[in-house]
């Protein structure tokens, strides 16, 4: 102990030196869980649009990442029907202008937004089942294996021998054999 009129400058320093450490490992943590959540939501949506891989990041993100892909996906399919629908107006309105050959590019031009809107409805839609069909697969995981799968490994299915079974001295069927894989009697 020193004599700094009672005060241990060491206990001082190890408090403050404690206190800061605490900080910094909190900072970490914020820091750790806002990465996962971007990458949650990068990841969610890039895989509900088409991109191969596995789901990454926390469920936050992840949730983040399916809300913005039905999001985008509605958004896709009211604009390109919107399109689509403008387009073809716009293409059956101004072809008889097209029977003088000077307004023939009108026409074409009508059916080419017309097609481009149908693509994007098309490309909203896959991206709404996919998102949809993620989202199900993930709450799957999440509660365990699905009822059609489920201890499909580990039960073994009644009235079925395993070889191991077989390999078992003294082992004998639980049921008799078949009639007609008996042998003929003698009488």
């Amino acid at each position: 102990m020193t004599d700094c009129g009672g005060i241990d400058p060491y206990a001082e320093n190890e408090a403050e030196q404690k206190a800061q450490n605490q900080q910094q490992q909190e900072q970490s943590s914020v820091a750790q869980d806002i990465k996962d959540t971007v990458a949650g939501a990068l990841s969610a949506w890039a895989k509900d649009n088409g991109a191969a891989g596995p789901v990454q990041g926390n469920d936050l993100g992840q949730a983040i990442g399916h809300i913005g892909a039905l999001v985008q996906s509605m958004y896709e399919m009211v604009q390109g029907g919107v399109l689509a629908l403008g387009g073809g107006t716009e293409a059956v309105v101004t072809a008889p202008a097209a029977a003088t050959g000077v307004g023939a590019v009108i026409p074409a031009a009508g059916v080419g937004a017309a097609a481009l809107g149908v693509a994007e409805v098309a490309h909203g839609g896959a991206v709404f089942g996919n998102t949809l069909s993620n989202i199900h697969a993930a709450s799957e995981h999440k509660k365990g294996a699905r009822e059609s799968t489920r201890g499909k490994h580990e039960k073994k299915k009644p009235g079925r021998a395993t070889t191991k079974d077989r390999q078992k001295p003294g082992w004998k069927p639980r049921t008799p054999p078949r009639p007609q894989d008996m042998p003929p009697k003698e009488d």
